[in-house]
């Protein structure tokens, strides 16, 4: 369930979706290559076991694979965490998109001077026809509105 809180901290965080949806992908993009590196390094089960030696000491490539091994799980949870933070970060971004869409153009400048291009109240209340004083009031109409948007989508989306 979203509320004001939430929504006021992802509209400020917005404007840098797109950045860390770059940043994060390029990080995934680095993983997967390294990780292909890292599996055409690993022979097959069946060449390489810990049987000891004829000396009667362990298999020094076997511990080596295990630690590849060990390496290679590290990276599928570095994807699987990267994979689902990119997917929630596009997920808030697609949501904010389209309550914006249903925003009257006048909501949507406010918004967009408060939260995404950081403007002060006195800034916002001269270039956007409403007093200083009657603006943090409209401003938190407009956030109650999205707030039952958001909540109405994320309903439907469920059902």
């Amino acid at each position: 369930m979203m509320n004001s809180e939430k929504l006021i901290d992802i509209l400020d965080k917005y404007s840098t979706y797109t950045n860390r949806i770059f940043e994060l992908n390029k990080r995934l993009s680095d993983i997967v290559n390294m990780r292909g590196n890292y599996d055409e390094c690993i022979p097959s089960a069946s060449v390489v076991n810990d049987m000891p030696k004829g000396n009667g000491e362990p298999d020094q490539t076997y511990s080596a694979l295990m630690s590849l091994e060990n390496v290679l799980v590290r990276y599928k949870k570095d994807i699987d965490y990267l994979s689902v933070e990119i997917l929630s970060i596009m997920d808030e971004k697609d949501m904010i998109d389209r309550i914006l869409r249903r925003l009257s153009p006048n909501d949507n400048r406010i918004i967009e001077l408060r939260h995404f291009q950081g403007h002060t109240w006195e800034w916002i209340s001269a270039n956007a026809f409403y007093s200083k004083k009657w603006l943090p009031h409209v401003h938190r109409k407009i956030i109650s509105n999205m707030v039952k948007e958001w909540n109405v989508q994320e309903k439907y989306e469920k059902d």
